[in-house]
């Protein structure tokens, strides 16, 4: 298995390439950024038609309906087909306008793609998906739970019912926040007090991918770092640094788990590859 953190600018994407040969995709940024004067930034579809020849997108999982995480949703359906498309149950209508180079054909994309689509949400310790064969990996929604969806599509309030997936093959554990809130992650630390099974899926999380671009206001909290005890985080440090908690996961890398690393796709693009599943060997680098 091999996870690829895009550096796409002020937006989120992340492409996994499943033991399977097929790929996943969690979130597109595409289209904003004019990537032919912006060399340092990956263009999504670009990279993905680099990774595979098929045009196929086994699982696309959009975390929230907010424009830069679907941006260039549009360009990703006319040149790939998604198989199975997970959505939140949000009532978010669309924007009054489009500003900042975000463009209004990218949500109505998203509105009207209903191929495969599959509204997995709650809470579990047992496995959504598992693919058979010679190979098996899991994927756990963790949040958003039925709660955080009806507050959330109440107070309009689209980060606190953001997708926190799991994605578990063999010993490697990628867990990815989406853009939650720390409200979601409190009500997490309270799920896996009294939940043993729960307690056990979060603990020694490989890399943990923070939520909401390593935002405070989606800081999981150093009780629950304590638990996952990620070997790495990979955050997006390009928000103010007031509102930046980078720091927070620096200190937890450096005084709690030393073999760790904070890893911020605002360098680069980084890429995680389990690469030997039988003795559990895994490298992280940034893209060459």
């Amino acid at each position: 298995m091999k996870v690829h953190f895009l550096k796409v600018g002020d937006g989120d994407s992340t492409i996994v390439e499943l033991p399977d040969n097929r790929l996943m995709m969690v979130d597109i940024m595409n289209g904003r950024n004019d990537y032919s004067y912006n060399s340092q930034l990956e263009n999504p579809i670009n990279y993905l038609k680099q990774l595979t020849s098929t045009r196929e997108i086994f699982r696309y999982i959009q975390t929230h309906p907010v424009m830069d995480h679907l941006d260039g949703f549009y360009d990703l359906i006319q040149g790939f087909q998604i198989i199975n498309f997970w959505d939140t149950p949000n009532t978010k209508k669309k924007p009054d306008e489009f500003s900042n180079g975000f463009r209004e054909s990218d949500w109505n994309s998203y509105k009207t793609s209903s191929k495969g689509k599959e509204l997995y949400y709650g809470r579990s310790t047992e496995t959504v998906v598992s693919n058979s064969g010679s190979y098996i990996y899991s994927i756990y929604p963790i949040a958003p739970t039925q709660e955080f969806i009806n507050s959330g599509n109440g107070a309009e309030d689209w980060n606190s019912l953001s997708y926190i997936v799991l994605l578990v093959y063999e010993g490697f554990k990628i867990l990815l926040g989406g853009d939650a809130t720390t409200a979601v992650w409190e009500d997490i630390q309270k799920w896996i007090t009294y939940n043993i099974e729960a307690k056990k899926l979060l603990s020694d999380i490989t890399i943990f991918k923070a939520s909401h671009h390593a935002r405070k206001s989606g800081y999981c909290g150093s009780d629950l770092l304590k638990i996952m005890n990620p070997q790495a985080i990979i955050s997006d440090d390009s928000v103010p640094i007031e509102e930046s908690s980078h720091q927070n996961y620096e200190y937890f890398m450096t005084n709690r788990s030393p073999k760790g690393n904070v890893y911020s796709v605002s360098q680069n693009t980084i890429i995680a590859d389990y690469y030997d599943y039988t003795n559990k060997k895994y490298q992280i680098n940034y893209k060459n």
